[in-house]
């Protein structure tokens, strides 16, 4: 029995009318020309978020050889380090010639108009990495230029020199412990990390360390003759030797990038600092406790991404968390009829929507006194008075004298 094929369906383009007209308006809204001269006041990290959006704004800041992200750390108030002098005072021809490939300069003495370092210098600054122990997500650049490295916190890097890397000791001839015996050729061609400022230890990542022990086996131990062995030992060494420059120029580098990191890492504590006195004035003035605006997370989040992005919060910010809104302002869900009132008028509404709901008495959430309602005043009466107040308004508006049992009966 032959399976008889069933017709195929029609598959219709999706028409004019099938998408949203304002699905993508915000891309003719402004020519590419304008745009481009829009994101040419974007800082990087600003940058780098735009040209993630779409493929027009990605082929916008792209243009011209990215020249946007090459010129927008100008636009920082502490600007990261020249790659181009640098380049133009380094007199090793080979180690130059790793530096251009490197960051993607061609000719560091002819800069264009405006134009800072390179495409792939800004990405390398300011593009996120994963943090080498924990995985989490950690701004740029990393910690060690040379082996792109990123962490995240001071537990990281001793968690890194304690699990991730070989130490290496001055009594085992600055190699590693239970070292293979063509360690020795290997440990010099490898990047290596300093464990701190103080001391002169030194460390090479294991995976760097086992990348390497694998190279050298498949290509030097597997030749069949002791030439070849020889003639593969000779090129691998001699990629070992550009990438050994590469990174004693990097390392050098990095020391000027070390410099900009404390700057930049005053710079955001001062903002931090001035950002934090504008909430608690704020939070002051508006009678809201500090305590509570401060640990809020949505305040905490605006505080972050403006401080990431080195820009003081402001009035307008802070009102758009919804946090300043004073609470008499604030509306509540009536429990009876689900209607939205404001919480200042929420016991009005519930006293003439809903007679006999409200309560005699309730706690006073700000002082954490009891309140009570008069019984004598009409019954729709939704206003609360503490005990004192109460026998004050008993006596003045009713004309009413309470005794200590009455009291009690009140209170009961």
């Amino acid at each position: 029995m032959t399976r008889r094929s069933k017709p195929k369906r029609v598959r219709h383009l999706p028409s004019e009318s099938s998408q949203p007209q304002w699905a993508y308006a915000y891309l003719t809204i402004l020519s590419a020309e304008l745009w481009h001269e829009v994101f040419s006041y974007c800082p990087p990290l600003t940058l780098l978020a735009v040209r993630d959006t779409c493929r027009r704004f990605r082929d916008i800041v792209d243009r011209q050889n990215a020249w946007l992200l090459a010129h927008s750390p100008l636009l920082l108030p502490i600007p990261p380090p020249v790659p181009r002098r640098f380049m133009q005072i380094m007199k090793d021809p080979k180690k130059f010639s790793a530096l251009r490939t490197f960051f993607g300069i061609s000719d560091p003495w002819k800069p264009r108009a405006g134009l800072y370092g390179s495409a792939t210098y800004t990405k390398l600054l300011f593009r996120p990495g994963r943090c080498e122990v924990c995985k989490a997500r950690v701004d740029g650049p990393p910690t060690w230029l040379q082996s792109a490295v990123y962490i995240c916190s001071k537990h990281c890097r001793h968690e890194l020199f304690r699990s991730k890397t070989a130490i290496l000791s001055p009594q085992y001839n600055y190699l590693p412990a239970h070292a293979q015996p063509f360690d020795k050729y290997l440990i010099p061609w490898l990047p290596s990390l300093a464990m701190s400022s103080g001391r002169k230890r030194s460390a090479v990542l294991l995976r760097d360390l086992k990348k390497a022990r694998e190279e050298y086996r498949m290509h030097v131990l597997t030749a069949p003759t002791p030439e070849e062995r020889t003639r593969r030992k000779r090129e691998l060494f001699a990629q070992y030797a550009r990438r050994y420059r590469l990174r004693k120029a990097l390392k050098i580098f990095q020391c000027y990038l070390d410099l900009w990191m404390k700057q930049m890492g005053r710079k955001t504590k001062r903002i931090s600092v001035a950002s934090n006195y504008r909430v608690r004035k704020m939070a002051t003035r508006k009678g809201i406790a500090v305590g509570y605006v401060r640990h809020h997370p949505v305040v905490r989040r605006t505080l972050f991404a403006r401080t990431r992005a080195l820009r003081l919060v402001t009035s307008t910010s802070l009102n758009k968390t919804g946090v300043f809104v004073p609470e008499l302002k604030r509306k509540k869900k009536c429990e009876h009829c689900g209607a939205y009132v404001s919480a200042a008028k929420l016991d009005l509404h519930i006293a003439n929507r809903h007679p006999g709901q409200l309560p005699r008495s309730r706690l006073n959430k700000a002082t954490g006194a009891a309140e009570y309602r008069c019984q004598l005043c009409e019954s729709h009466s939704s206003k609360y008075y503490s005990i004192s107040s109460l026998h004050a308004h008993r006596y003045h508006r009713h004309g009413v004298r309470e005794t200590p049992e009455s009291l009690q009966r009140v209170s009961v």
